[in-house]
């Protein structure tokens, strides 16, 4: 009997062996495709941001929450998160990203600015979610039967090892003749 993390192993070091890759990796940030429109907006709304934000025109007692709101509205700007930058921005222009006491809005433009904000970060936060959802991960943590599914993966990594073997055995077999 192997153990699953042997089994994982192996089937690893062959798929690299065989120059295959590992289709179920961890990728990056998928960085969102904007429409010219909408990229030009993200452009802007940044750009005020970051003149609001920027650590180096910040007092001093302000630089720590400045620098971290400026490091997540870069992240944002990087990855083409016009809701993210947009929060930002409006949290900059109504006085709440550097305020120690609530802020009360009288402005019926932030207002409703802020609402739309959060309606579209609503929409974002739920298909993200749904993203989560459609992964092994999420199905891994919310699985009853620990056995089963322990018992699964380890015959998929059996049934995986032994392909990969006998791809190697024709890959050496084809190079020798």
């Amino acid at each position: 009997q192997r153990r699953l993390g042997d089994l994982a192993e192996s089937v690893l070091l062959l798929r690299a062996q065989l120059g295959l890759t590992d289709s179920n990796s961890v990728a990056a940030p998928a960085i969102t495709q904007l429409a010219e429109a909408d990229y030009q907006q993200l452009k802007a709304a940044y750009r005020q941001a970051a003149k609001r934000c920027h650590p180096d025109y910040l007092p001093a007692k302000q630089r720590e929450i400045g620098l971290t709101l400026f490091d997540t509205l870069n992240k944002a700007y990087h990855l083409q998160d016009i809701v993210t930058v947009e929060h930002i921005l409006w949290l900059l222009q109504s006085g709440q990203a550097f305020s120690t006491t609530p802020v009360v809005l009288s402005d019926a433009e932030l207002l409703k600015k802020r609402k739309h904000l959060l309606t579209q970060l609503i929409t974002q936060q739920t298909d993200r979610l749904a993203q989560l959802k459609m992964r092994e991960d999420y199905d891994v943590c919310n699985h009853d039967n620990w056995n089963i599914l322990l018992y699964d993966y380890q015959t998929r990594l059996e049934d995986e090892l032994a392909m990969l073997r006998g791809r190697a055995r024709q890959v050496s077999q084809h190079s020798q003749t």
